[in-house]
């Protein structure tokens, strides 16, 4: 066992909010139903796409839970302003060196790829923003032991 960790993109798809009838896959019929009677509802589809992984980094753990505002135990949705933080962290990181050990040399290859990872991420929120009929783009970070 270790820590295991996990960065996603995730996509979330809204409908446009409908009266009535609004398509349900068969196997959710029964929550259909439910909604319908209420008469409102908006469909709405997520999904995550894996974009990074890390295995026992407590040091990238520690610095990206530090720049998250309301970090919780597990998988948290990571807002544009929190994803800089953690990049700027990353820089701050690399300024200050580390050991010429392989261990070292390897946290510093940690650091470099999160780094990388939270531009890049950043730079697609940057081209796929949200708007009308569009979907939403966010950052998800998911850890476990």
């Amino acid at each position: 066992m270790g820590l295991d960790m996990y960065l996603y993109l995730r996509r979330s798809d809204y409908s446009s909010t409908c009266r009535g009838e609004c398509p349900y896959p068969d196997e959710l019929a029964k929550f259909s139903e439910d909604i319908s009677n209420r008469n409102f509802r908006s469909i709405e589809a997520v999904t995550d796409y894996q974009i990074g992984y890390w295995r026992k980094s407590w040091d990238i753990h520690n610095a990206i839970t530090s720049c998250v505002y309301d970090y919780q135990q597990g998988k948290m949705e990571i807002d544009y302003s929190e994803a800089q933080k953690i990049v700027d962290a990353m820089d701050d990181r690399l300024k200050k060196g580390f050991p010429d050990t392989e261990q070292g040399k390897a946290e510093k290859e940690d650091v470099k790829y999160t780094k990388r990872l939270f531009q890049e991420a950043i730079r697609f929120l940057d081209a796929h923003p949200y708007g009308f009929g569009k979907p939403e783009w966010s950052i998800v970070y998911y850890s476990s032991w």
